[in-house]
């Protein structure tokens, strides 16, 4: 699912979306390492938060495809 929509409003659930075919660890690794520069750029500690979670999602899901 990409967005969710009902009849007060849309929530998109990813900004793009790649296949898995055209994933690799190296376009996996890219993206950690983007996400990893990203809160020295803030001081809000929730968007912090969300960063790191989106970091370990992304390694959950290289291991999880054997990268």
């Amino acid at each position: 699912m990409l967005a969710e929509v009902t009849a007060k409003r849309v929530t998109i659930l990813a900004a793009r979306v790649l296949s898995v075919e055209e994933l690799n660890g190296d376009q996996i690794d890219a993206e950690i390492l983007q996400l990893q520069t990203q809160p020295d750029a803030t001081r809000d500690e929730a968007m912090r938060a969300r960063f790191d979670v989106s970091i370990a999602r992304l390694e959950e899901f290289k291991a999880g495809l054997g990268f």
